[in-house]
């Protein structure tokens, strides 16, 4: 018994020894914790400190991940007016066909696509509010039936509509949609100036000149005739940039004095404002014309010029103000002068035209009026797409 004990003993498997617990490493001497960056404004106390080192520049940003790499944005909404939306692809049709229209060999893309959005918004609150008044839908649809036939009749033919549609990348469904919302926007216009009856059968406005309201207008507009002084000017800019850089003000002043100077002796101004100016391409620096009252408000030393300047006379180097800021410099030189025309009342031919003159004014603010009532009763997006502001006639 005591063998086979010792036996069954000696089959079994030792346990192993339980190691000792390791003891505890000797302490290290801690690596140097690399220093926070600097931020933006201590690196501009130090450059500004006569005392204090140049601080080190700053790492670059790294450049953002692209989350969907090899993707291209083809389209998005680009306005939103209560429940109609527009794509950004239907803004760029409409600022290539305005660019066709108006003929303009370098347009400012962004410009004329800040101007497509704000007539679009226009158009829609227009057509809204025609759909609003509640006028009859077979007459609606018999107006839109018409326009289609005069102009299917104009193009030649259903063919040869279709073929300037694709042109525009639509086809007849999608003008007769046009042609309806130029209908109700018609219908609009013609109501809030009192043109046409609304669609209860009564004239919102009294669309009659009264001639003495007239000749009271006529007499007004001759007294204030010098304030209507207007100038059209060819322009030489150079602006600082935002933020400006460092002595960008002294580098404009002697790159103008030479530009000045080149123009002095002989070189075309219009020329070297494509090359060197900031005034939009294609313009060759020349503006529209501009009032010499507001140029006294916003740029005083221009306007002071003006004042006194001949046509084709040069401007020494002037600074340019934006929001009542130095934005840079200009050198600008008059071509042409004028002030609004008035017509002479004692003449039957005079009259007609002071009193259609003022029936539009009164029509124009009658139109800016009911925007803004529509559009305080609208969602508009983006909110700065389109914000009438109207004056009194």
């Amino acid at each position: 018994m005591i063998f086979l004990l010792t036996f069954l003993g000696l089959l079994q498997e030792p346990t192993p020894p339980t190691p000792p617990a390791p003891e505890p490493p000797a302490a290290q001497e801690q690596a140097p914790q690399p220093k926070p960056p600097r931020s933006r404004e201590d690196s501009f106390e130090d450059l500004v400190s006569e005392d204090a080192p140049a601080a080190p520049s700053a790492p670059p940003p790294a450049a953002p991940v692209d989350p969907y790499p090899g993707w291209q944005e083809l389209n998005r909404d680009a306005l939103i007016v209560n429940e109609e939306v527009l794509t950004l692809r239907e803004i760029q049709r409409g600022v290539a066909r305005r660019a066709r229209e108006q003929q303009r060999p370098n347009p400012n893309v962004q410009f004329m696509l800040a101007e497509e959005v704000t007539a679009r918004a226009r158009t829609m609150l227009q057509v809204q509010g025609g759909k609003d008044l509640g006028f009859d839908i077979e007459l609606v649809e018999r107006m839109v039936d018409n326009t289609m036939k005069r102009q299917t009749e104009i193009a030649g033919g259903v063919t040869r509509l279709a073929e300037g549609l694709r042109k525009d990348d639509k086809d007849s469904f999608a003008r007769r949609e046009e042609i309806r919302d130029w209908v109700h926007g018609k219908l609009w216009t013609e109501s809030t100036t009192g043109k046409s009856p609304g669609p209860g059968g009564r004239v919102r406005h009294d669309h009659y000149a009264r001639p003495g309201r007239c000749l009271f207008e006529n007499r007004e507009a001759l007294k204030n005739q010098p304030k209507t002084r207007a100038v059209e000017t060819t322009q030489l800019i150079l602006l600082l940039g935002k933020p400006a850089a460092p002595g960008a003000g002294e580098r404009n002043v002697r790159r103008l004095e030479e530009l000045r100077e080149r123009v002095q002796n002989g070189e075309d101004m219009g020329e070297l404002a494509e090359l060197y100016g900031a005034t939009e391409k294609g313009t060759r620096g020349r503006s529209p014309f501009l009032l010499l009252a507001a140029l006294r408000k916003s740029n005083p030393e221009i306007g002071a010029f003006l004042d006194r300047a001949a046509v084709g006379e040069l401007s020494a180097v002037l600074p340019y103000l934006q929001d009542g800021k130095v934005a840079g410099h200009i050198v600008i030189r008059p071509e042409q002068f004028r002030v609004a025309p008035v017509d002479d009342f004692g003449t039957p031919e005079g009259q007609q035209k002071s009193m259609a003159a003022y029936s539009e004014r009164m029509d124009n603010y009658r139109v800016q009026m009911g925007l803004t009532e529509l559009l305080a009763a609208a969602y508009v997006w983006p909110p700065q797409s389109f914000s009438p502001s109207p004056s009194a006639p």
